[in-house]
């Protein structure tokens, strides 16, 4: 069976097909959450953001023109409420009156899957300022291309390069003070 692009399954949903909307929310929420995870770094933050997010798709969609593709339009949202939830002032004081007590805070999950190396590396992204964090995730870890992140971002694509390398040279130094602190302990 022929899986159905992303235009397909909003021509779907404005025509009448509203369950179908439920196809977009299983193939995009796992990159969105992990998009709003590393913003917020509190699960339910980002679960609500989630939400939220696909309800203002769901809204927001006979208004697609379909000039950039679903994902990156989507992705646009997504950042944008979470960018709205993390620089709230009352959203700053919840987040300085709990403190991260476990690895989870820093997005890691507590499995087998992920090896120290790979812990220490999430851990040492996290240290990075939230917008370099997120430059090199929806790189590296969800494919898309430098064009996209400018568009989801609201940057050019200069400026999404110059970010990229500026948390790739930051990961650098932080990664070279993490194994000189290993050497000393």
């Amino acid at each position: 069976m022929k899986e159905l692009s992303d235009r397909e399954i909003i021509d779907s949903v404005l025509s009448g097909k509203k369950e179908n909307f439920t196809i977009l929310v299983k193939r995009y929420e796992k990159r969105a959450y992990s998009l709003l995870f590393r913003m917020t770094r509190n699960h339910e933050d980002a679960e609500e953001v989630l939400q939220d997010s696909f309800v203002k798709a769901y809204f927001a969609l006979p208004g697609f023109k379909g000039e950039a593709k679903f994902s990156t339009w989507f992705y646009r949202i997504v950042y944008n409420a979470g960018l709205s939830m993390v620089t709230s002032k009352a959203y700053k004081m919840k987040q300085q009156m709990s403190s991260p007590e476990s690895e989870e805070a820093f997005g890691v999950e507590n499995s087998g899957s992920v090896d120290n190396k790979n812990k220490n590396l999430y851990f040492l992204m996290n240290q990075l300022p939230v917008k370099n964090s997120l430059v090199m995730i929806m790189y590296y870890i969800d494919g898309l291309s430098l064009k996209e992140i400018g568009e989801v971002l609201g940057l050019s694509l200069q400026n999404t390069k110059v970010i990229l390398y500026r948390s790739r040279e930051k990961l650098k130094e932080l990664l070279t003070k993490e194994e000189t602190a290993e050497i000393l302990l």
